[in-house]
């Protein structure tokens, strides 16, 4: 298959039950840039997997992190960043369109695409809005099977109350990632198997933190505390085959208790 127009955003260690190793992985996602030519656009986030991946010698390519880091014109809505995680990812779709539209000889118009931006209904189960009660909001993240889909949405709050666990498939020095984010977590609420696992880590950054094995016992801790204010964030950062069929299971029940304890 050919495109046009490809994209590879970050790689994190992933599906790794799949692979040899990390360079199978990269090498299989490389994959999308092997049929271009001179005259297509490849756009990468530029992490360091990206940065050196196969089939990025002969198109034009785009590294985001790059342009993210120069000096230029665009101002992104605070709204609009926050809907999409960060700017990393509302940049890739800026030059997404920036390059479709210079195929059809068609001028790039910003206002336009922040319309667009407003009115993109994202999918479920990746940061999904549940409700708002009071000034707190219930943010359903259960697609966040690794910890850089998790770090990426608590970014994204603040004054959360973080439920994570499940079926851990990186290391702890993985794990450990999140030193950048824990200052936007109030509490952490540790599920499933890996609970043990993220105690330990939550323990050494200082994160305030329960084991409290279920969902339901999670939510029903939070709903305990009468929190009024900030974010309950299911992010689990593992995969959900501990509990659960799959992460859109994990979801919805996570929705469906929201609504049953909050709106009583």
């Amino acid at each position: 298959m050919h495109f046009d127009i490809a994209i590879c955003l970050r790689i994190a260690e992933d599906h790794m039950d799949r692979y040899d190793n990390m360079n199978q992985y990269v090498n299989a996602k490389a994959r999308i840039f092997r049929t271009q030519n001179k005259d297509d656009v490849a756009i990468i986030a530029g992490c360091a997997y990206t940065k050196n991946m196969h089939y990025l010698s002969h198109q034009t390519m785009i590294n985001i992190n790059e342009e993210i880091n120069k000096k230029n014109d665009i101002d992104i809505p605070i709204d609009i960043i926050k809907k999409f995680h960060h700017k990393e990812n509302i940049y890739t779709a800026i030059f997404a369109v920036k390059s479709a539209l210079n195929k059809i000889g068609k001028i790039f118009n910003i206002e336009e695409f922040y319309l667009a931006c407003a009115s993109f209904a994202m999918l479920p189960h990746r940061v999904e809005h549940v409700l708002k009660k009071y000034d707190l909001d219930f943010v359903n993240d259960s697609k966040a099977t690794n910890i850089d889909s998790s770090i990426a949405a608590l970014r994204s709050f603040s004054n959360i109350q973080w439920i994570a666990g499940g079926i851990c498939k990186e290391t702890e020095a993985s794990i450990e990632k999140i030193k950048d984010v824990v200052h936007n977590i109030s509490c952490a609420y540790l599920i499933g198997k890996s609970a043990e696992k993220f105690a330990k880590i939550m323990h050494k950054l200082g994160v305030q933190y329960s084991i409290s094995e279920t969902l339901e016992n999670a939510l029903r801790e939070i709903y305990k505390k009468q929190i009024k204010h900030g974010t309950v964030l299911l992010s689990p950062g593992c995969s959900s085959f501990d509990q659960w069929n799959n992460f859109k299971e994990r979801g919805n029940v996570f929705k469906d208790l929201v609504m049953q304890i909050w709106k009583k």
